[in-house]
């Protein structure tokens, strides 16, 4: 079901993808081998059990079956993470997206067919080191090696009363995917004209960083 998620293993990395599908109204089938962790999150979700999900009956016993999409976040037991994708994959579930600890869990992952794999502390410590690099607080989600997904607030006046068209943003790698002024989200057409203090979110190489922050905040002109 397209709305519906599985969620093996709620740790921290588990638990913080719950909260952010709470917040979208999905449906949330939360599986844990933790008593004390299900008694915790089952008032939170749609359902919540005990289970090893290292075994495939058990994984049907409670349905698991339903779920296009199952995230296993699980990474710090190797062996668990590996034997609970083989299971997923028996099963036939369409997407699995898993949590590994480490570069070569990672690889071995990725060799059971799963194309979705997520290295959270490797993530984190991407995002704070360019950070540290460009010296800004922007959000910023790195995507892969090469780009990445920024939030920026506009600070340019140059850049105003402008429509898109007439701005070669991708003269500098800039695509733009949204833009939120005060609380409307505008769809970024060839006509809209962009104003201060509009909220960008776009996707850039990350060699180019410093170079959108300086355009946005009117330091470079593009």
């Amino acid at each position: 079901m397209e709305n519906d998620f599985c969620i093996i293993g709620v740790g921290k990395f588990g638990k913080s993808i719950i909260e952010e599908l709470i917040k979208m109204k999905k449906n949330i089938l939360a599986l844990d081998s933790r008593e004390s962790i299900i008694n915790q999150i089952s008032a939170e979700v749609d359902e919540a059990y005990i289970i090893d999900a290292t075994d495939k009956e058990a994984l049907m016993e409670v349905g698991v079956d339903r779920f296009k999409t199952v995230v296993v976040s699980v990474g710090s037991d190797i062996e668990s993470s590996i034997l609970i994708i083989a299971a997923l994959k028996e099963i036939g579930i369409e997407k699995i997206v898993a949590k590994a600890s480490s570069e070569r869990h990672k690889d071995v992952i990725n060799a059971l067919g799963v194309h979705t794999v997520v290295l959270p502390e490797y993530e984190v410590g991407k995002k704070i080191a360019y950070q540290i690099i460009y010296s800004f607080n922007y959000y910023l989600v790195p995507l892969d090696k090469n780009f990445c997904l920024l939030k920026i607030t506009l600070n340019n006046i140059n850049l105003t009363k402008k429509k898109l068209s007439k701005i070669n943003f991708r003269k500098n790698n800039i695509n733009i995917i949204s833009i939120k002024r005060f609380s409307e989200i505008i769809n970024p057409s060839s006509e809209i004209e962009l104003e201060i203090g509009d909220e960008i979110m776009l996707i850039t190489n990350v060699f180019e960083i410093e170079t959108v922050s300086q355009i946005f905040e009117g330091t470079k002109q593009i």
